[in-house]
């Protein structure tokens, strides 16, 4: 009976002693700047209604501050808006929007 009582304890201490590891880290996605919300937003609306109209400045505003956080995709971005806005057909301007969307 004593070895069996004994032999508990240690099974119990045992176990208890017993560590699986570092506990896990959880790892957030880098929360996405106001700015390429700004320039999904504006371009959500354009695919939508094939008018850029006076979003063309907020547009390009966001996506001059958005290369702080995103150089190459602003960049590239900011080369599309130039296409977007001499754009007169409001097809090819869903067109184009939806293509710029692609590329956040």
């Amino acid at each position: 009976m004593d070895f069996v009582r004994v032999s508990f304890v240690v099974i119990v201490l045992a176990m208890v002693g017993c560590d699986s590891g570092p506990a896990p880290v959880a790892v957030e996605p880098p929360a996405s700047s106001a700015a390429a919300e700004t320039v999904k937003s504006i371009l959500q609306g354009v695919s939508e209604s094939g008018e850029l109209g006076s979003g063309a400045e907020e547009l390009r505003g966001a996506l001059e501050e958005m290369k702080q956080s995103d150089s190459a995709t602003a960049t590239t971005l900011l080369a599309d808006l130039a296409a977007l806005e001499s754009s007169r057909d409001p097809d090819a301007a869903k067109a184009k929007a939806k293509e710029m969307l692609g590329k956040l």
